[in-house]
């Protein structure tokens, strides 16, 4: 497991999202950008480590839906 910081979300914004992460990842969270900074320096609520999760989640379930369904050609 890893600790639940800021390096820990970008890591999860990056494999999401991309180098881009932090606008795409606020508006799921539906959380302003500026939260998202400030979480550089404060503790990121339990709450939005369980939304990441569940969305980490459903994106693997898609990309192994995507890498089964080209497997099968």
């Amino acid at each position: 497991m890893i600790k639940r910081d800021y390096a820990a979300l970008e890591r999860c914004g990056n494999a999401l999202y991309g180098t881009n992460w932090k606008k795409p990842l606020a508006h799921y969270l539906n959380v302003s950008d500026s939260r998202i900074k400030k979480w550089q320096s404060d503790t990121i609520p339990d709450g939005v480590w369980s939304e990441i999760i569940s969305l980490l989640k459903q994106k693997q379930i898609d990309i192994e839906q995507v890498l089964n369904d080209l497997d099968a050609n």
